[in-house]
């Protein structure tokens, strides 16, 4: 009894881990497709030519030194 006890407990807490383990990975992935998406945006008005890089990395919300990373990267 004390062993099926143990045994299930270690069972709720595999599936408690797995499942932070899922949640950890999903905001992870969330927030690296934020991160493309906002250097693609980057890209895309630093294409247009109208903009300086502090008005694309305010309307991105990327870094200045992002923007730069990104305009010296060359062709976009």
């Amino acid at each position: 009894m004390l062993l099926e006890a143990r045994e299930e407990g270690e069972q709720i807490g595999l599936e408690k881990g797995e499942q932070i383990g899922l949640e950890k990975g999903e905001q992870i992935g969330l927030e690296k497709g934020r991160q493309e998406a906002a250097q693609e945006t980057a890209c895309n008005l630093i294409k247009l030519g109208l903009l300086s890089d502090a008005q694309v990395a305010q309307a991105t919300g990327l870094s200045l030194a992002q923007i730069e990373a990104l305009r010296s990267a060359g062709p976009h």
